[in-house]
């Protein structure tokens, strides 16, 4: 979809162009999120696009925040990933420094692999014994 170009300005100044409906910061980080959870529940880029009916690219350019996503394409994505509209758009997250360091981490590859091994650990001792030991090595 090609964005249109209106010319704006006034008779003091010359017109520039604008596109309309262009994709913004929201757009990225609704981009980031889908990424982050299309990831984390083992979707392929192909996977994704081929039961929502449209191309492995144009996922990319939704994860990119190149392209925006409609609300109908939003809800499709949601159903298809079984999670709900609000995932993408829960914004208060990133609000401070701490958290968009830490999102910027999860959007790794690194971050997915250790996401899924450690949700492959029984829930108990271990688990607990392994979170404590990575606290630690955190605070050192």
């Amino acid at each position: 979809m090609e964005a249109q170009i209106q010319l704006v300005g006034n008779e003091d100044r010359a017109p520039r162009r604008v596109a309309k409906h262009a994709a913004d910061k929201s757009d990225v980080m609704v981009g980031r999120r889908l990424r982050q959870i299309r990831q984390s529940k083992g979707f392929s880029l192909d996977a994704l696009a081929s039961l929502i009916g449209v191309s492995f690219q144009q996922i990319q350019k939704y994860e990119q925040g190149t392209n925006r996503l409609s609300v109908s394409t939003l809800m499709r994505i949601a159903d298809a990933l079984q999670v709900s509209v609000h995932e993408f758009l829960d914004f208060d997250i990133a609000a401070t420094r701490s958290c968009r360091e830490a999102l910027a981490f999860l959007d790794s590859d690194e971050a997915i692999d250790l996401m899924r091994a450690f949700a492959r650990i029984p829930k108990g001792p271990r688990r607990r014994v392994l979170q404590d030991m990575i606290t630690l090595f955190a605070n050192e």
